[in-house]
């Protein structure tokens, strides 16, 4: 297969206007690698989500909950309804369905968590699949804006919870930056990548559109302080989201870089002028991170 698709990748790119020498010493063969690999990901999720109910987080793809569906024997014929398969069962599928070359492009993680926050009575499985990312071409426009964004984040928010990462875009073919940003890296209730106060962006490289983006359930826009109970348009809330202050910019790089640093300043703003009800007071000493 990898002799085709090199055969049929290269072809196209000594066809197109790219130069071989744009890439350095072996640039284009480091581009077609990283095609296939971009390839093995996408079979590892299209296999994956006929077996489970995916949430995809770029390189990261992750369940909770078995799609699959196994018919009983009844003596002489299948059960009309279907159950679920067994979570051992599932996983072995899964497994079964990857080729030798889509295992070596992933590590898999099983978790088992009680999720009653009093009595642990509940648990809940988890898969995790995490695509191992091969760096084919280093430096270049995607590194560069990493390297900016973060200093944008070190100076804005030095002691707070930050990332900035590559990732792809749902069929791989647009590159992407993801951007979060949170008051700690305490993870509410053990579930994974939700933080407090957590808000995020998603930068695509390729089209330079900058845009709030939730992740997994988790970030985008909101901060969140506690109800205020003599207010009758929130007792029945559990908390109130404060919307943070995003405008969209122009598609250029200065636009983007301007466009981050408000929103982080917005942001520390909107924890501001909420200190006194924000959330998460126990995780966060909202006081002294708010100092800088």
């Amino acid at each position: 297969m990898l002799p085709f698709i090199l055969a049929t990748l290269g072809g196209y790119f000594i066809g197109s206007s790219l130069k071989n020498e744009t890439y350095g010493d072996g640039g284009l063969m480091k581009i077609v690698k990283s095609k296939y690999s971009d390839l093995l990901w996408e079979s590892v999720k299209i296999k994956f989500s006929e077996v489970f109910f995916e949430e995809d987080d770029g390189n990261e793809i992750y369940s909770n909950q078995v799609k699959v569906e196994e018919y009983k024997w009844m003596f002489d014929r299948y059960s009309k309804y279907g159950s679920s398969l067994s979570w051992e069962d599932a996983k072995s599928k899964f497994l079964g369905m990857l080729t030798a070359e889509e295992k070596k492009i992933i590590s898999i993680q099983y978790d088992l968590k009680d999720i009653h926050e009093l009595f642990g009575v509940m648990s809940e499985k988890k898969i995790f699949v995490k695509r191992i990312v091969e760096e084919f071409a280093e430096g270049g426009v995607i590194d560069d804006l990493i390297t900016k964004i973060n200093a944008i984040l070190q100076k804005e928010v030095p002691n707070f919870f930050h990332s900035v990462t590559k990732t792809k875009s749902y069929f791989g073919n647009e590159e992407q930056i993801a951007i979060k940003i949170a008051a700690s890296d305490y993870e509410i209730n053990n579930v994974r990548g939700q933080y407090p106060q957590l808000v995020s962006l998603l930068l695509n490289v390729d089209t330079m559109e900058l845009n709030v983006q939730v992740f997994g359930g988790n970030g985008g826009q909101r901060i969140y302080r506690d109800i205020n109970p003599n207010d009758p348009k929130e007792k029945f809330y559990a908390m109130i989201g404060i919307k943070v202050p995003f405008r969209t910019p122009q598609k250029n790089e200065k636009a983007v870089l301007n466009a981050i640093q408000k929103f982080v300043q917005n942001y520390k703003q909107a924890l501001r002028d909420n200190i006194q009800t924000l959330r998460y007071k126990n995780n966060v000493d909202y006081e002294t991170l708010l100092k800088n």
